[in-house]
């Protein structure tokens, strides 16, 4: 498998390798210098971050740009422009990195929401003296580089007023990848679709599988495909639990009983697609290291920042291994597809707890991991921006990632999905070991109340030796860390949703709501109906009707497992409404005043 990456990505760089090998003669001469020219008229962009045309860009993110060879103007943001839609240029600051072979640009301002922006690199000032060319490109060490120009748009804000977030009253499918459409994006038989919308979705309209489907996917023969439906704000990933048959159509449909959180109905939406088939696959396992800096940001690599205001500075220093699969890449020779399954697992060092980033809370919150719960993919893009020997290939790789902590005390404040995390980087073996570096952008919230914009600066490496890299095998069973009735008991209210904090998240296949998952109302010895989501190691029951005062109730597992199979080893979980006690009325009393200094309230009845 190694030999066909090798074959695949360096054969290049190998004739390169041997075409310097000349002597002296008046030819090699000549040949250098041909080479010297051609090499000139190459420079340019090897990498950027927006990719070109990319869609989803957070607000908050840096722009992130490579080149062919070192930058030598002392000015380059003279040549780099960036515009919003109405052309207006956005100011930002900026920041040379990777021995001068890369730039970080950042705005001074976060972008605007579902807004679309280009970024004129090599742009032509004004005042430029046309008649000397060169005066009016960006300079490289090897060369002044031609002009181009990327196309991005931003997401969309998830969360707030509708006049904040609905910029247009039809709810729609904004895009679903793959879609069968791009051609650097092939729909494989591994693949997981990820469907975006212009407005968050009402998941309580999402059904799968049940009579009255709102999402389905179906073989040429009707026949619905077992899958899984993830949901977070706007996005939708549909990944089945089965390869799909290649050469067989398939249709996605999303109907219009799916409602946005705004009271909206979908504009119905079919999707036709026919998978390839990714012929004899290559796995491989790719370590994630840490202490060294990315030659694309210069950031620390595998290093999640946290900067929040309640918990103060802190950061993730994530390690481990990760499976790969990869299509068979003489089938796919410029788009190499590959696969990182479900289950997989980012380990990451704990988050030091402090009130203000000042006050210790006294506990931190243990080891913070990154779960794949679903089935990551990818691919390695032949580089749309150059096509020198020694370019490295454009890797695109779309996730959804649960974070966790270990310390069930700090779960709650911890735990959710991440969807549809898209990494963008470059892929290339160097020293006999395939190289990833990947830049994205995640919004992370804390304590359910704060969000902050994190940049993913990833690093994954192939092992030398292939036949000898670590077992990834997970065979720990998920156990119930911590629920709401541990801690308090008789908390519950009628109309509460049942939590249940798990050790890691849960193969959302193999929960059946009362098959394998089951919710007993004890005092009655009734089973009562419930619908049910994840929300990172967090599974959350919604009773169907509110729960009884005075009952009791009591939740079963039989069969629920994680994503490598292993069974969820906990006993089943009781928990009690307290009895509702009628007490003569009361006006409202003032709890307290701000500002202001607590204190008897004289007349305190309204």
């Amino acid at each position: 498998m190694i030999n066909a990456i090798t074959k695949c990505l360096c054969s290049i760089a190998i004739a390169a390798m041997l075409a310097s090998c000349g002597g002296n003669s008046p030819a090699s001469v000549n040949d250098d210098i041909k080479m010297q020219t051609e090499l000139a008229a190459k420079q340019g962009l090897i990498f950027s971050y927006p990719r070109q045309n990319q869609a989803e860009f957070n607000t908050s993110a840096p722009i992130v740009l490579r080149f062919t060879s070192a930058i030598d103007d002392a000015n380059p943001e003279d040549l780099i422009t960036l515009r919003d839609a109405q052309g207006a240029t956005v100011a930002y600051s900026i920041k040379s990195v990777g021995t001068g072979l890369g730039l970080v640009l950042t705005p001074t301002q976060p972008l605007s929401p579902a807004a679309e922006y280009s970024l004129e690199v090599s742009d032509r000032p004004t005042d430029c003296d046309t008649t000397a060319t060169e005066d009016c490109k960006l300079t490289l060490a090897d060369g002044a580089m031609n002009s181009i120009t990327i196309n991005f748009s931003t997401r969309a804000l998830h969360e707030g007023s509708p006049g904040e977030v609905v910029k247009d009253a039809d709810f729609t499918v904004q895009r679903m990848i793959p879609d069968g459409t791009d051609v650097t994006m092939p729909v494989l038989d591994f693949a997981t679709f990820r469907i975006q919308f212009n407005q968050p979705i009402d998941r309580n309209t999402v059904n799968y599988g049940t009579a009255a489907t709102d999402i389905s996917l179906k073989d040429a023969a009707g026949t619905l495909v077992d899958a899984t439906v993830i949901i977070g704000d706007s996005y939708l990933t549909l990944d089945p639990n089965v390869d799909l048959t290649p050469g067989e159509e398939y249709t996605i449909s999303l109907s219009s009983a799916i409602g946005s959180v705004y009271g909206y109905s979908l504009t119905a939406t079919e999707f036709t697609i026919t998978p390839q088939d990714s012929v004899s696959r290559s796995s491989l396992v790719l370590e994630l290291e840490s202490g060294s800096d990315s030659n694309l940001t210069g950031d620390p690599i595998n290093l999640i920042p946290l900067d929040l205001v309640l918990l103060g500075s802190n950061e993730i220093q994530t390690s481990g291994n990760l499976g790969a699969e990869l299509a068979h890449l003489p089938t796919f020779p410029d788009t190499g597809p590959l696969r990182i399954k479900k289950g997989a697992l980012i380990a990451g060092s704990s988050i030091e707890l402090k009130v203000g980033g000042e006050v210790p809370l006294g506990f931190d919150s243990g080891d913070v991991s990154l779960h794949f719960i679903s089935d990551a993919t990818g691919y390695m893009i032949a580089n749309p921006y150059s096509d020198l020997d020694e370019a490295p290939r454009q890797i695109v790789l779309f996730m959804d990632i649960a974070l966790t902590a270990a310390n069930p005390r700090a779960s709650g404040a911890v735990t959710q999905n991440i969807m549809h995390l898209e990494l963008v980087g470059t892929a290339i073996v160097e020293d006999g070991r395939f190289n990833i570096n990947a830049v994205s952008m995640a919004e992370i919230r804390v304590l359910g109340a704060e969000d902050t914009n994190s940049l993913l600066t990833f690093n994954m490496r192939s092992y030398h030796d292939l036949h000898n890299a670590p077992d990834i095998e997970d065979t720990t069973a998920p156990t119930v860390h911590a629920w709401v009735e541990d801690d308090v008991p008789g908390i519950y209210r009628p109309g509460d949703a049942i939590v249940l904090h798990f050790s890691e998240p849960l193969d959302m296949a193999s929960i059946v709501a009362g098959e394998s998952l089951i919710l007993t109302d004890t005092t009655d010895s009734t089973a009562v109906s419930f619908r049910f989501y994840q929300h990172g190691s967090a599974l959350v029951l919604q009773p169907d009707s509110p729960l009884e005062s005075g009952h009791t109730y009591s939740t079963a597992f039989n069969g629920v497992t994680d994503a490598a199979g292993n069974s969820v080893a906990s006993p089943s979980q009781a928990l009690e409404v307290p009895e509702f006690v009628e007490v003569d009325p009361q006006s409202p009393v003032i709890l307290s005043i701000y500002p202001g200094y607590p204190c008897v309230l004289v007349d305190s009845d309204l």
